[in-house]
């Protein structure tokens, strides 16, 4: 497991993901900033990522 950063669509960083399938350390996620980023998962080139 990885943790992948996540920015948001103006490039700030805006938290953090464990991913649960294997992603390169380059990979990031990108998400829109009215994406609920508190609790739970957003999908990522189609894995599941867990935001911590």
């Amino acid at each position: 497991m990885v943790t992948a950063t996540v920015f948001n669509m103006d490039g700030a960083i805006i938290g953090a993901c464990r991913v649960e399938t294997t992603l390169s350390l380059s990979d990031t996620a990108v998400v829109d900033d009215d994406v609920e980023l508190a609790v739970g998962y957003i999908a990522f080139a189609g894995k599941k990522m867990e935001v911590i």
